[in-house]
């Protein structure tokens, strides 16, 4: 009875700060928004586009904490749906490119098949571990080349993120996953992070049944394989009925689903003539 007491209080603590947390910061990512669109002078446009920076910065600490909590929790969930594959990693892999090449980095991706490609897997989980993975390898590269790789192989995605950044030893390898734990104590001060990152990726790819492996060399780099298993889709557009007593809802509605490859058939009739 004490347990199931501490594993309620846990998870209403757990509640009360993912509210708490968030809602002030998106109230203040609100705020500067509306303040960028207000101001004119580019003086000014830049103190905002340093508070956003920063506020996001504070919005991806926040995130790990809470999302390591609940996995320590068990309240993280895995939720398999039909996605597409191709556009999901290609947003991941274009948000992060201006980065790489401001510092002068290749930038390359490579994706095979390079097709449209319907799979099973929680789409929010496999974009958080691909934005952890090229986060790192983004900040912790300073020359050379980014490299990413995606495979689908027998119900297996493959994701591949190689760089030749600062890379580890094997001793700080042996801890890298551990929580709150960076390579050394250098790196936090130079870089900053919780150390939590590959931590909570490591735990996601166990809660999706996959495998994580880290190679790397200290000076040359570091590669980082990550192998999930999935179900292919038929990639065929769903087919769906929408009904509605208005005439013009419907062309909206269609324009929805063309943009989401669905195939509406619209009937605007009385419900009772369905049955």
């Amino acid at each position: 009875k004490e347990a199931q007491t501490a594993v309620r209080a846990r998870e209403n603590f757990l509640a009360t700060m993912s509210h708490e947390l968030r809602t002030p910061l998106s109230a203040a990512h609100g705020i500067l928004d509306l303040l960028n669109r207000q101001v004119t002078a580019d003086s000014n446009r830049e103190l905002i586009a340093q508070a956003m920076r920063s506020l996001n910065h504070l919005n991806v600490l926040v995130d790990e904490v809470l999302d390591y909590s609940k996995l320590e929790a068990g309240q993280l969930t895995v939720a398999p749906a039909k996605t597409d594959l191709l556009k999901t990693l290609c947003d991941v892999f274009r948000s992060f490119e201006p980065r790489a090449l401001a510092k002068g980095l290749d930038y390359k991706v490579t994706i095979k098949p390079f097709s449209d490609a319907f799979i099973e897997i929680d789409a929010l989980r496999l974009v958080q571990i691909t934005t952890n993975l090229l986060s790192n390898a983004v900040k912790f590269t300073a020359e050379g080349e980014i490299g990413i790789s995606v495979i689908l192989h027998e119900k297996q995605l493959i994701l591949k993120v190689a760089d030749t950044g600062i890379g580890m030893t094997d001793g700080q390898l042996e801890g890298i996953l551990n929580p709150f734990v960076q390579a050394d104590d250098s790196i936090t001060r130079k870089y900053g992070g919780t150390g939590l990152g590959l931590s909570i990726v490591d735990r996601l790819i166990d809660c999706m049944g996959g495998v994580l492996c880290i190679d790397s060399q200290f000076g040359l780099g570091t590669t980082i394989t990550v192998k999930l298993p999935i179900e292919c889709c038929d990639s065929e557009p769903e087919v769906c009925l929408n009904w509605t007593y208005s005439e013009a809802l419907p062309l909206s509605i269609r324009q929805w689903c063309d943009a989401w490859k669905m195939q509406p058939a619209t009937l605007a009739r009385s419900m009772a003539n369905l049955y």
